[in-house]
């Protein structure tokens, strides 16, 4: 299953806009070998997301997960 990245800029003419990011990482619980790998790429890309984000706007950011 690919987990994706949930990125929404929700707002109005009185509040501005805001950001809110949601993810579902790979869970620790019941772990098989390798999955720790899958999960650790999961919050790679979150990571790099992120980044890209803070550089690129000033718009204030909510993560959800």
């Amino acid at each position: 299953m690919v987990r994706g990245i949930l990125d929404v800029e929700v707002g109005n003419e009185k509040s501005g806009i805001l950001r809110i990011v949601a993810v579902h990482l790979k869970s620790k619980y019941g772990e098989e070998e390798g999955e720790g790998s899958k999960r650790k790429g999961e919050a790679e890309a979150l990571k790099d997301h992120l980044r890209s984000i803070v550089s690129m706007t000033p718009v204030p950011v909510i993560l959800c997960g």
